[in-house]
């Protein structure tokens, strides 16, 4: 947390210098992972939030950019396809501070309220996770309580749960902005794969957030 803390306010002094809008954000997160190469499991949505700093600057009358600083709540339930015996069934929670660039524009809507639209990408780095369920194999159930450890190497044993500390992906945005608030869609699909092993697995989130900007 200290480290979280120190990056934070790293963000705003360097902040103090610059032009345009500085805001907090909040939101709802649903997310789970992708796939392209594991038939064997299947991937539903967990519930988790974002909240973080918000730096919007004008290019121009109709353009600007975004970044910023977010603790984001990512990972997904998992559980065995219908034709496979064996397997895991458990919730995966992952943490992780992430930093987006966006490109946007708005435009006038009606008496100061405005419409948004926009695209970028994002980077993220793990921070703090865990899998809880249990582990079906030929020997039997085995519970799963584990602590993520984020790492490049893969997991030696179901004891342990590695996923890759990196993470970055596009953002597809859309919201509507009304005087200090925004509000906002944001869906952000990753194009890292986060498993050290030899699946591919990607974070996928769907997001609302509400942002307050400063004055």
């Amino acid at each position: 947390m200290k480290k979280i803390a120190v990056i934070l306010l790293g963000f705003i002094s360097v902040k103090s210098f610059g032009q345009g809008k500085l805001g907090i954000e909040a939101g709802f997160n649903s997310a789970q992972f992708s796939t392209s190469n594991n038939s064997n499991v299947s991937f539903s949505a967990v519930s988790s939030f974002n909240i973080g700093l918000l730096d919007q600057e004008r290019i121009n009358k109709t353009f600007f950019w975004q970044t910023g600083l977010f603790f984001s709540g990512k990972g997904t339930k998992q559980d065995r396809a219908e034709f496979v015996q064996y397997g895991r069934t458990s919730t995966m929670k992952l943490d992780y501070l992430q930093i987006p660039l966006n490109l946007g524009f708005d435009f006038n809507l009606h008496k100061g309220l405005k419409g948004m639209l926009g695209t970028g990408l994002y980077a993220a780095y793990g921070i703090h996770g865990t899998e809880k369920g249990y582990d079906v194999g030929i020997s039997g159930t085995q519970n799963v309580d584990n602590t993520v450890k984020f790492s490049n190497t893969e997991s030696g044993s179901s004891s342990e749960t590695h996923i890759k500390p990196f993470d970055a992906g596009y953002n597809v945005l859309a919201g509507l902005e009304w005087k200090s608030f925004e509000l906002t869609a944001n869906y952000s699909m990753g194009l890292a794969n986060i498993d050290p092993g030899p699946t591919v697995y990607k974070n996928k989130v769907t997001s609302i957030g509400i942002t307050y900007f400063f004055k």
